[in-house]
């Protein structure tokens, strides 16, 4: 990844990464920049309760970043991805 990114001079602005082990230490092997944990990025799969508010959570981060230069990493959980996708998935249905 890094030699992906060093080839095609892909700024990163920021490299966010869930606070599970796993998620931290791929980031930081992804060797893209300072990691930073994110709560928001944490796993909801045996937890579901936080997964409304985590995913509008990562949904304003993606927004708030659209007109600044570079670009967010971030590192986090099959079931949070899941729960982002289907969250765009009815909203394009609803075009």
């Amino acid at each position: 990844m890094e030699d992906f990114n060093r080839d095609r001079r892909i700024p990163i602005n920021q490299v966010l990464s869930s606070q599970y082990c796993r998620c931290l230490d791929t980031a930081k092997l992804l060797n893209l920049g300072a990691v930073q944990p994110y709560p928001m990025l944490n796993s909801i799969f045996e937890d579901r309760t936080t997964a409304t508010q985590q995913n509008q959570e990562v949904r304003q981060q993606i927004f708030n970043h659209r007109n600044t230069s570079g670009v967010i990493v971030m590192v986090s959980h099959f079931a949070i991805l899941a729960k982002l996708v289907a969250s765009v998935r009815s909203r394009e249905k609803q075009w």
